[in-house]
C-alpha cells in the first residue's frame, strides 16, 4: 500500500494520471479484490508458486511478441476491462505478480504507454490493496509489525522509483518489466 500515494503524486505532477481512467480501474478492482481476498481467506493454497511462474512466462511471451507495446499508444481491445477484473481477483488472492499482470493488461489490451499504465494502475492497486488488507485484518492474518516495516520501505521505494520512471520513460519501464518477469520466473522455479 505504501508504494502508491507518493508514486501517484509524482506521476500526477508529470501529467501521467488520467483520473477518469483511474476511477474505472477502481470500479473494476474493488469487487475483484474482495472476491480474491475472500477466496484465499477461505481456502488457502500451495500451488501459488507454480501458478505465478506460469503466469509470468505467459506474460513474457506478450512482451517479446510485440516489441512496440508500452512505447506507443494503440487502440484498446474491447476485452481489456474483463481481463483487468480477472487481474483484480488474482491480486486480491495472491498479489505476487499482480503489478506485472496489471501493466501487461493496460499496455497490451488497453493500449497505454508503459508510463501511463504504471501511473494509472497505482491508484486502483492502492484501493484494491486496501480492500484486501481490511479483509485479511478481519480474518486475523495481518502481522502489523512486519506490515509497517514493509509500508515504510514501499513509501520510500515508490517515491524514488516513480521519479526514476518519469525520468527514464516508457522504454525503460518496459525493459524493467521484462527483467522482473525473468527474475521472478527463475526465482519461483529454481529457488521457490
Amino acid at each position: 500500500l505504501g508504494l502508491h500515494p507518493l508514486s501517484v503524486r509524482n506521476f500526477e505532477k508529470d501529467g501521467q494520471v488520467n483520473w477518469n481512467l483511474a476511477k474505472i480501474l477502481i470500479l473494476i478492482t474493488v469487487p475483484g479484490s474482495i472476491i480474491g481476498a475472500l477466496v484465499i481467506v477461505s481456502s488457502g493454497s500451495n500451488f501459488i508458486n507454480k501458478l505465478v511462474a506460469f503466469l509470468m512466462f505467459a506474460i513474457l511471451i506478450f512482451y517479446f511478441w510485440n516489441p512496440e507495446a508500452g512505447i506507443k499508444e494503440k487502440e484498446p481491445n474491447k476485452w481489456w476491462s474483463f481481463f483487468y477484473f480477472l487481474r483484480a481477483i488474482y491480486a486480491g488472492m495472491i498479489s505476487a505478480g499482480a503489478g506485472i499482470l496489471s501493466m501487461t493488461i493496460l499496455i497490451h489490451l488497453k493500449g497505454l504507454k508503459a508510463l501511463q499504465a504504471l501511473a494509472n494502475n497505482l491508484i486502483a492497486a492502492f484501493v484494491g490493496g486496501l480492500v484486501s488488507v481490511i479483509i485479511f485484518m478481519i480474518a486475523g492474518l495481518v502481522d502489523f509489525r512486519l506490515g509497517f516495516i514493509l509500508l515504510a520501505g514501499n513509501l520510500l521505494g515508490g517515491f524514488v522509483g516513480s521519479k526514476i520512471a518519469i525520468q527514464k520513460g516508457s522504454k525503460f519501464i518496459r525493459s524493467a518489466i521484462i527483467v522482473v518477469i525473468i527474475a521472478t520466473i527463475v526465482r519461483l522455479l529454481f529457488f521457490g
